[in-house]
C-alpha cells in the first residue's frame, strides 16, 4: 500500500508479480527470412511486473506501472 505524503487521502495498492514462462520466439525480415530466435526452441523467460490500483478514483482498474529487470544468476 502506498500513500501520497502530500495528500493522505490518496492511497493506492501495489502488487509485484514474478512470471516464469516457457516461450518460443522467431522474428522475420520483410522477405520472410529468419533474423532472430528459433520457433522450435523453448526458452525459460522470467518477468517481474508491478501493478497498481488507486483507492481514490472511483472505478479505477489495475494498471501496469513498471517492470523490474531480473538480476542475472
Amino acid at each position: 500500500i502506498g500513500v501520497d505524503r502530500k495528500d493522505l487521502n490518496k492511497v493506492f495498492y501495489q502488487l509485484t508479480l514474478e512470471i516464469l514462462a516457457k516461450q518460443k520466439f522467431e522474428a522475420y525480415d520483410s522477405k520472410g527470412s529468419v533474423v532472430a530466435g528459433d520457433k522450435d526452441k523453448e526458452v525459460l523467460v522470467r518477468d517481474i511486473w508491478v501493478f497498481e490500483k488507486s483507492t481514490f478514483h472511483p472505478g479505477a482498474h489495475w494498471r501496469l506501472c513498471g517492470r523490474i529487470s531480473p538480476k542475472a544468476s
